[in-house]
C-alpha cells in the first residue's frame, strides 16, 4: 500500500451566510463527506488496473496490461452483451473463483444489456428487472452502477469485475472534519477535511477488466 494524504478546504463567506435562510455549513461539510467517498471510489479503481509494484526490496512490477486472461478487450463497437458475461463467468470458474462477485459498470451498460435481449428471451425479464433496480444480480455478478470508470482512448469503457480479497484498502488516517472560524480570511467560516487512504491490487486472478464500446 501507498496511503497518501488528501485534504478539502473551502470557504463560506459571511456574507453568504447572512442571505441564506439556513446555515450552510452543515451541507458544506455533507458535501465534502460525498466527495472523499468518491475519491476513495476512484483510488480503488485505479488501484484495480494500475500496475502493482512487487518483491522484497520493490524492485518488480506486475504489469497489468500483461494479465491478458484477465482482460476481455473489445476491437468493435460492442458494449455489454449476454455473452461477454458468459466468458466472463467461464474465466472465473476457469481460475476457480467461485466465491461472490461484483461488475462495476455505467449507466450505458445496463442499457446494453436491455438491448442484447430479445423479448421473447428468458434473460429478458431478469435484465428489465436490473435496469429498473429490482433486483442487483445476473449471471453470477452483483452489479454496481458508477459514473467513475476510466474509458480508453478508443471510447472502451473499461468495466471492473472482482471478488472478496481482490483489493486491498488501508484507512490509515480516518476522514476528520473541523468548521471553524478564520480570522486570517475575514472571519469567514471554512470547511476542512483530511483523510489518509490507499489501495491495492492483491490477487490478479480475482480482478477482471470487461471492455464496452461506449459512445
Amino acid at each position: 500500500y501507498v496511503a497518501e494524504t488528501w485534504d478539502f478546504a473551502d470557504i463560506i463567506d459571511s456574507q453568504d451566510k447572512a442571505n441564506m435562510m439556513y446555515d450552510p455549513t452543515g451541507p458544506y461539510t455533507r458535501n465534502a463527506a460525498k466527495g472523499f467517498a468518491r475519491l476513495i471510489d476512484d483510488i480503488i479503481i485505479a488501484a484495480a488496473f494500475a500496475d502493482v509494484v512487487t518483491g522484497e526490496e520493490r524492485g518488480s512490477s506486475v504489469l497489468w496490461s500483461n494479465q491478458a486472461n484477465q482482460i476481455q478487450t473489445e476491437a468493435s463497437t460492442g458494449g455489454l452483451t449476454i455473452a461477454k458475461l458468459r466468458a466472463a463467468k467461464k474465466r472465473n470458474l476457469m481460475n476457480e473463483e467461485r466465491g461472490k462477485w461484483w461488475l462495476v459498470i455505467s449507466p450505458s451498460q445496463l442499457d446494453n444489456l436491455l438491448g442484447t435481449t430479445e423479448v421473447t428471451s428468458g434473460d429478458y425479464n431478469t435484465v428489465r428487472a436490473l435496469v429498473h433496480g429490482e433486483v442487483d444480480s445476473f449471471m453470477g455478478f452483483t452489479f454496481l452502477v458508477s459514473n467513475r470508470l476510466p474509458v480508453t482512448s478508443g471510447g472502451k469503457r473499461r468495466c471492473l469485475a472482482f471478488t472478496e480479497g481482490a483489493i486491498g484498502f488501508v484507512e490509515q488516517k480516518s476522514m476528520d472534519t473541523r468548521v471553524s472560524e478564520r480570522d486570517d480570511k475575514n472571519y469567514n467560516t471554512q470547511i476542512w477535511a483530511s483523510t489518509m487512504i490507499g489501495a491495492v491490487r492483491s490477487e490478479e486472478t480475482k480482478v477482471m477488466e470487461i471492455q464496452c464500446h461506449e459512445a
